[in-house]
């Protein structure tokens, strides 16, 4: 029976082309503790360009479910979708900049990811340990001139990442 029911799976997840609905099966098969099923949903909603389903992927690399771990892998995924701005990719990503794991250490990449990430919770804890920034800090010139700054630095480092 559990045979049967896998190679189910198996089949639906060839023959779904939406990223959405991938997301969606990963996510019940993560419930059920299918995590092998759940990351190949992930993959190939990642190569269809979901970016939640690229960080999804980056996640399951980096804690070793349903796949081998590997951070370069859960770096490389991290960083499609860091790139078109997923929040939660870019603030898991910061802890890979901040401390230069499979990376170069880039802490300032790091600061500028956690200043425009839209996983506010996540980021805010992480700037105020790390760069001793308060939470709430959101309004003045210095703040302004860090978001101004955060973005030249994403913006370069997405310019580096489209040349690889």
């Amino acid at each position: 029976m559990q045979e049967y029911i896998a190679a189910e799976i198996w089949k639906k997840i060839a023959e779904l082309n939406s990223a959405e609905e991938l997301v969606q099966l990963a996510g019940k098969q993560w419930a059920d503790g299918n995590w092998l099923m759940a990351a190949k949903c992930y993959q190939k909603a990642a190569k269809l360009g979901s970016t939640e389903g690229q960080y999804l992927l980056g996640e399951c690399y980096e804690v070793g479910m349903g796949v081998q771990q590997n951070d370069a892998y859960a770096v490389r995924w991290y960083i499609r979708a860091a790139a078109q701005r997923y929040g939660k990719a870019m603030c898991s990503l910061a802890d890979y900049y901040y401390h230069g794991i499979v990376v170069k250490q880039n802490k300032k990449l790091a600061e500028a990811l956690l200043l425009l990430s839209a996983d506010r919770d996540c980021a805010a804890e992480k700037l105020q340990e790390w760069f001793g920034v308060e939470p709430g800090r959101t309004k003045g010139v210095a703040y302004h001139n860090s978001l101004q700054e955060a973005e030249q630095i994403m913006q370069r480092f997405i310019e580096a990442c489209r040349g690889k």
